[in-house]
């Protein structure tokens, strides 16, 4: 705009005799030059932020370019290579959606997998990964009753912690859901542990003995990745 301004202005002047340059000395030419060179350097940004996947940047870039009025083929080219990098970027995005996709495939037939057997570590890695959110469901694949109806207490129906016998793991069902005081009255260290992990914090998991009530308990408290470790 500064530039157009000018230009008018001296173009004014040169009608009076007057003016045949800017202030600094440019002629018209040197000024012409100027702004196409802007343009030039403005519209390699353009297309180098959308080589970056940074689009914002290079929408930004372009109208500026746009600005100057010069060279609307670059322009349009310009404009080709924006394009064509959000289809990449679409691209790339789809990949990695089905990459994840075909991990949790994965991760979910390895813990049915394990699951399927009735062992103690086949309950529990179903237990975490019902607990953790992952998949709510997998309680229904636990064989001991017990573990069964804690894992149903803490992700469905809260009521199931009554159902257990054992006293310790109903304190853990109820410290970990509706009661955190009843972690104190829980025997055994490593499941008080695990209990307080829910009402203090996950780092009481690192005080577990127990490798795979550990890992158990950072699975619920932090991330369902840790279940996969439980053997």
């Amino acid at each position: 705009m500064k530039t157009w301004v000018m230009m008018v202005s001296c173009g004014l002047l040169l009608l009076l005799g007057g003016c045949d340059s800017d202030d600094s000395g440019m002629s018209f030419d040197d000024l012409q030059q100027l702004d196409q060179s802007e343009q030039s350097e403005l519209l390699a940004l353009s297309e180098q932020a959308a080589k970056n996947w940074n689009f914002s940047s290079a929408e930004d870039y372009l109208a500026q370019a746009e600005e100057k009025g010069y060279a609307p083929d670059t322009i349009e080219h310009t404009k080709q290579v924006i394009r064509t990098q959000r289809q990449a970027y679409r691209k790339d995005q789809e990949r990695k959606a089905e990459a994840r996709r075909r991990e949790e495939q994965r991760r979910l037939a390895e813990a049915q997998r394990s699951g399927g057997g009735g062992s103690s570590g086949g309950d529990l890695k179903n237990w975490c990964l019902a607990a953790s959110g992952k998949f709510p469901d997998f309680c229904y694949n636990i064989h001991d009753g017990d573990m069964k109806n804690a894992c149903l207490g803490m992700t469905k129906y809260p009521n199931n912690c009554y159902s257990i016998n054992d006293g310790d793991l109903k304190n853990v069902c109820l410290g970990m859901t509706k009661y955190p005081n009843n972690c104190y009255s829980i025997h055994d260290g490593d499941l008080k542990n695990l209990c307080m992990s829910r009402a203090e914090g996950s780092n009481f998991c690192f005080s577990i003995h127990d490798s795979d009530l550990k890992a158990a308990c950072l699975g619920i408290s932090q991330s369902s990745d840790s279940c996969y470790t439980i053997h």
